[in-house]
């Protein structure tokens, strides 16, 4: 079932990515040589550089292990910039506060592939200050961000199968609240090639 569910959320993240940077390339290479973009029907190479990466339900299973955190699956580089598949998993719990960080860089994708709880998600940050850069949880998961104090905002409530979509610069607590055990896929666009591959 988790593979099931993994393929449904990264093959459109994996389409739009590939699709943005090829129509940019192409593009690119085009205006270069003042030639106009190949029109349809013409022909086309049998395939573009780039490789697959598979990631074993063993090794997802394996993440949502005892422990709760985030941690990532796999992290691969995609024409200069990184894609990562991250897992969540929290048993129950509710954050004793409302501190919280942004992501200045990356955009995220969170399927919630079992459970239920309250997300903060927007608003502002009080007391914005940047994170270490040299952390590891800044160079293996989060990338740059800035924390602080949220506030204005808003819960929201999800169950399995709900999908967030988190862009650059937007506070969030995911995990604020987690009424039961939680798993949840996180995808990561990450533009600049910050995050650590793995």
């Amino acid at each position: 079932m988790i593979r099931k569910n993994i393929i449904w959320v990264f093959v459109p993240l994996f389409l739009v990515s590939i699709t943005s940077q090829s129509s940019a390339q192409a593009r690119g290479q085009a205006q270069g040589r003042g030639q106009a973009v190949a029109a349809p029907g013409r022909p086309a190479p049998g395939n573009m550089r780039g490789d697959y990466t598979f990631i074993p339900k063993a090794d997802l299973e394996a993440l949502m292990g005892p422990t709760r955190g985030d941690r990532p699956a796999r992290v691969v580089g995609v024409g200069g910039a990184n894609l990562g598949a991250y897992i969540l998993h929290y048993p129950a719990m509710k954050s004793a506060t409302l501190n919280s960080f942004y992501h200045s860089e990356i955009a995220e994708l969170y399927y919630v592939v079992r459970g239920s709880g309250t997300a903060m998600m927007g608003g502002e940050l009080e007391s914005a200050t940047w994170d270490d850069s040299n952390s590891a949880s800044i160079r293996q998961v989060r990338g740059p961000s800035v924390n602080g104090t949220m506030k204005n905002a808003h819960a929201q409530k999800f169950t399995a199968g709900d999908i967030f979509i988190v862009t650059p610069g937007v506070p969030h607590s995911v995990t604020y609240q987690v009424d039961e055990r939680t798993d949840i896929i996180r995808a990561v666009i990450d533009p600049k090639g910050t995050l650590e591959l793995k």
